[in-house]
């Protein structure tokens, strides 16, 4: 049996992704299929994905509508909601496709890219540093090195290059962007200590150290400053920063504030309020919650975007996702010609005024869509 061959790496074109969306139902699961490919040049078939930039050279025709199929443009369509009143079908399009080409960058198809591999000298040079990890849910947001001798401190951001397949998450091996250097005149490393909202997270204690971190760069009067946490941002205020804390909440979120003596600063909202409005966040452990006519916005310059929106990764489009659903539901005979799916049955009528937040709508009125627009097909 001859093995599969893929396509050049040099032939590739991001613009040529296609992607084919169904929700299939079987007993009282529902499970989304989605086939991923790069279409030939006269689009009447497509070469199945792989993993990113490795695509068969075998082409496949287009999944079929009267099978259950439909593409990224009819499910942008069909998930549109005509009620909608911030966005205009038009901008809502726009703004799909914006999201569509970013995840073909990150999960399926750059030639510009390369796969990551293991340097020699990895962050193992910095011996005389402190490693901080700052959070970003449950991902790291950066990795941050301070020297224990002189401050300096460097700012590394996770790869641009592919992903293996089998990373794990946290090895900083994979954090080789350096994004900024500084020699701060002061380092607040954002600790979480025990307070209502760590009591109720169970995110405290030493371990939490350095979930984000505050860096003064300015000198003398001059009160500039450096915030890394999901993000990296500098930013200037009238009074010196005396005070600052990072309590990590439910699912390692942390939120940051800093004290002035007459401002507290939310580092997540760039806002600062005066300190008489916000009495408690001591106790509390936060100031997220807090919203009063005196909020002024604080003007910020960014360094380095969230890093987890670029991280580039294959995906596995052989394994369906699976939607629980709030039935019960009408079900009607098979109606899928693919042999290669389980036995299926199309949901042909909701019997509940409202479907799962997965279906193509937030709303669907009873009783019937038609079976071949799907169900399900949000990816993004």
């Amino acid at each position: 049996m001859e093995s599969e061959g893929y396509l050049d790496i040099k032939t590739l074109n991001p613009e040529k992704i296609v992607s084919y969306h169904k929700l299939v139902v079987n007993g009282e699961s529902r499970k989304k299929y989605i086939q991923v490919g790069h279409l030939t040049d006269d689009g009447t078939g497509y070469y199945k994905y792989c993993s990113y930039n490795k695509f068969s050279d075998q082409i496949l025709p287009i999944p079929l509508s009267e099978d259950g199929w439909i593409n990224n443009f009819e499910r942008m369509r069909h998930e549109y909601d005509e009620d909608h009143d911030e966005e205009t079908f038009e901008e809502y399009l726009e703004l799909s496709k914006k999201s569509f080409a970013r995840w073909v960058d990150n999960h399926i198809c750059n030639p510009n890219v390369k796969h990551f591999a293991p340097k020699k000298e990895g962050l193992d040079k910095y011996k005389n540093c402190d490693l901080y990890k700052t959070l970003d849910n449950y991902s790291i947001g950066f990795i941050v090195l301070i020297n224990r001798e002189n401050n300096e401190t460097h700012v590394y951001g996770i790869t641009r290059d592919v992903l293996p397949d089998d990373y794990n998450g946290d090895e900083i091996v994979l954090f080789d962007r350096l994004i900024v250097k500084y020699k701060p005149s002061e380092i607040f490393v954002g600790k979480s200590i025990f307070n209502e909202m760590t009591d109720f997270s169970g995110g405290y204690g030493e371990v939490w150290d350095g979930n984000s971190i505050l860096l003064r760069i300015g000198h003398f009067n001059e009160y500039r400053y450096i915030y890394i946490g999901t993000e990296v941002f500098e930013f200037v205020v009238d009074e010196k920063i005396t005070r600052y804390t990072s309590s990590v909440g439910n699912n390692c979120v942390p939120y940051p504030y800093a004290e002035s003596k007459n401002w507290v600063y939310d580092m997540l909202r760039c806002q600062k309020f005066p300190v008489s409005d916000n009495m408690n966040r001591a106790v509390k452990g936060h100031v997220f919650d807090s919203e009063n006519a005196n909020a002024q916005d604080i003007n910020v310059t960014n360094i380095a975007r969230r890093g987890t929106e670029d991280v580039k990764s294959s995906i596995n489009c052989d394994k369906p996702m699976i939607y629980i659903t709030t039935g019960p539901f009408e079900l009607c005979e098979n109606t899928c010609a693919n042999e290669e799916l389980p036995l299926v049955q199309h949901v042909n009528k909701a019997m509940s005024e409202n479907i799962y937040c997965a279906s193509l709508q937030d709303q669907l009125p009873a009783p019937t869509v038609p079976a071949t627009y799907g169900y399900g097909c949000i990816i993004f």
